[in-house]
């Protein structure tokens, strides 16, 4: 006696330790077959059953091959071996049972019927074959009724960790509507979800399927996905680090709050930066959520026509997010007194006010350090109110109107912060790129301004230079004429102009200029005395230019300009075939010497 009272509390030992999961179940009446016992959670014998012993069965559990129910007989609620027991009524009726929510359950092996909630009810001879999808209204955590073919009965459908029985079962779930999956990693396929058994094959990385049903195997969720040759079960591991699996929930979007929201290229890696950065204002469509264990949730959107990644918030409020959230119900809201507008949760007022008892409604809620903020549109007004002297009226489930804003906005490029992340930046409209060509054209003017002073400055430098020799008062040296070896071009060397100082008034000498062909005459500098002391220039006697051989090309025209700002011209013609004539040549000199001689003596 005793040594079964240590076996039973063995057996009974981890059943007593996970009492809280055990599962919801049918009751069923039994009587017992013989003398036996009920054990309370300790192990403890509570009281002797007799035979014959009508009781009710609760629930079920499977423990080192032996059934056990959870019974109540005398107000002792205690664990009986179900090997004691038989059943009272060959049949459940299900007319005296309530109807839940219709749900499909798929098999996903041959499946056994029995005519009522329990292995130890008797097994039809009909059973259901693999992958037949059937619809229920009499289910519990481990039953559920069934009509197949006209064969109405009860399959086992728990596949939890709570043994129940010696096996889980080959029944999945089916969802109420196929859903879109995106592999966010590279995962592997497995042919079976009841053995786990894997198959050769790997679904590679961003890749897109649908499923529409999914088997738990005590904890370890599998979906289906089929697709061109991929065909199999994928272990969704979602709330845990290990997640590789985002889904489509349809209608959630995303508000940036700042310029701080950074998109990643690949799923759950930080170090995956992209040069882009959401813009603070945008509204982004989430395409797809995974969620991991330590509190992140990874949204894949569309932003400027790129994909990528969106790291959301630590679950404990470390990290502040960068953006509002939408879960795809928007709410109305009336106000109890006047409420401000704002730009941003926290931010500068837009000088709209909504007035004591209006109704409104709200699309994204942002949670600033604790306060709720909400973003409603108002009155032709975009902005954030906050949450506080609001009621709630009515709730609506909906899809918000969200596009691609390439055609609106450009991104910011580079992974370092630019600004504050607390410093909202507006707006960068595509519309200031139209001043480009206005900025060229003013760069275009700038350009030809600053090469206009260029010039000017050099020109006024070979201007100064001229005047400094023309005050050092050194004439030119008069050279014979030299046939030249190539095409020349006549050069007229300037008469060069030196102001005298003042000089008492005398006399007037004048010096006649003898120039000879082989050597050079100096000229002679000749001084006149002005009227009433009045100080006068004084007046160098010009050398008789000549022609020299040209060594650069010279300029069009050559001004003479002497005393009293009287300009000499002398032009000189471009011609290239210009052939050398020493006759003329001294017949110019000749005359500029005549003129020079009488400019002198008309002074």
């Amino acid at each position: 006696m005793k040594k079964r009272v240590i076996l039973i509390i063995f057996l009974l030992f981890p059943f007593i330790v996970n009492a809280e999961t055990i599962p919801n179940q049918y009751d069923y009446d039994v009587i017992t077959s013989e003398d036996t016992y009920i054990y309370d959670e300790d192990g403890q014998e509570l009281t002797e059953i007799p035979a014959e012993t009508e009781l009710i069965i609760d629930s079920e559990r499977y423990i080192n091959d032996n059934q056990y129910g959870i019974t109540t007989y005398e107000n002792n609620t205690g664990y009986i071996l179900l090997n004691k027991v038989s059943m009272k009524t060959k049949k459940i009726n299900v007319n005296t049972l309530d109807i839940k929510e219709e749900k499909k359950i798929i098999t996903l092996a041959e499946t056994k019927i029995y005519k009522g909630p329990s292995i130890n009810y008797e097994e039809l001879e009909e059973g259901i074959p693999k992958f037949q999808e059937l619809t229920t209204k009499y289910y519990d955590d481990v039953w559920a009724y069934i009509d197949f073919n006209g064969v109405s009965g009860w399959i086992y459908t728990y596949t939890d960790k709570y043994n129940v029985y010696d096996n889980i079962a080959s029944v999945g779930q089916v969802e109420k509507e196929q859903k879109e999956i995106l592999v966010a990693e590279k995962m592997e396929l497995y042919s079976s979800p009841i053995t786990e058994t894997k198959s050769e094959t790997e679904v590679e990385q961003n890749q897109t399927y649908f499923y529409k049903y999914y088997y738990n195997n005590k904890g370890n969720r599998y979906i289906y996905i089929e697709k061109d040759n991929i065909k199999g079960w994928l272990e969704d591991k979602t709330g845990t680090s290990e997640a590789k699996i985002a889904i489509n929930k349809g209608c959630e979007s995303l508000y940036a709050i700042n310029n701080s929201t950074i998109l990643y290229t690949t799923f759950n890696d930080l170090t995956s930066k992209s040069s882009y950065k959401i813009l603070q204002g945008q509204e982004l469509k989430v395409l797809y959520t995974a969620t991991l264990d330590n509190g992140h949730e990874w949204y894949y959107v569309q932003y400027l026509g790129k994909k990528g990644w969106i790291i959301g918030s630590t679950s404990d409020n470390t990290t502040q997010q960068s953006f509002a959230f939408y879960q795809g119900t928007s709410y109305k809201y009336r106000t109890n007194n006047d409420l401000q507008m704002y730009d941003n949760p926290g931010g500068e007022s837009i000088n709209k006010t909504i007035k004591k008892s209006t109704t409104f409604e709200g699309s994204y809620i942002y949670n600033l350090y604790g306060e709720r903020w909400i973003y409603t549109e108002y009155d032709g007004e975009k902005g954030w109110i906050k949450g506080t002297g609001l009621t709630t009226t009515t709730s609506v489930e909906k899809c918000l109107e969200i596009k691609d804003s390439e055609s609106d906005t450009i991104v910011y490029t580079g992974t370092e912060e630019k600004e504050e992340q607390n410093a909202p930046k507006q707006e960068v409209k595509k519309d200031n790129i139209n001043l480009i060509p206005k900025l060229i054209f003013v760069l275009i003017i700038i350009i030809g301004l600053v090469y206009v002073y260029i010039k000017k400055v050099k020109s006024k430098k070979s201007i100064n230079k001229n005047q400094e020799v023309q005050n050092n008062g050194t004439p030119l040296p008069i050279t014979e004429p030299v046939v030249p070896t190539q095409q020349p071009q006549p050069v007229v060397v300037p008469i060069i102009q030196q102001q005298a100082t003042p000089v008492v008034a005398q006399p007037i000498q004048t010096q006649q200029v003898q120039v000879k062909q082989t050597t050079p005459a100096q000229p002679v500098i000749q001084q006149q005395t002005p009227v009433q002391n009045i100080p006068v220039q004084q007046q160098a006697v010009p050398a008789t230019p000549v022609v020299t051989q040209p060594v650069a090309p010279v300029q069009p025209e050559v001004k003479i300009e002497p005393i009293d700002g009287i300009v000499n011209t002398v032009p000189i013609e471009d011609n290239d075939d210009f052939t050398p004539n020493f006759t003329e040549n001294n017949q110019f000199v000749e005359k500029v010497k005549n003129d020079v001689k009488d400019y002198n003596n008309n002074l």
